[in-house]
């Protein structure tokens, strides 16, 4: 497997699950998170990873965050 397989691959290698957990902590510690994307030539984001996004940034507007 190369190095550089993940980055700007079309879906998710990881699940929704430990993506907003991960988040919550790293944004407990005061950190932020960066993610890259498949962005298409016409420049469009992969379906897949724009459902993930919507449901990460819905964790800025959740009690607490």
């Amino acid at each position: 497997v190369a190095v550089y397989d993940g980055w700007s691959a079309r879906g998710c290698k990881s699940s929704i699950e430990y993506l907003m957990k991960y988040v919550k902590q790293v944004n407990a510690l005061g950190g932020v998170v960066s993610m890259d994307v498949c962005m298409y030539r016409d420049g469009r984001i992969d379906p897949d990873q724009i459902r993930v996004l919507k449901m990460l940034a819905s964790l800025r507007r959740a009690p607490g965050m």
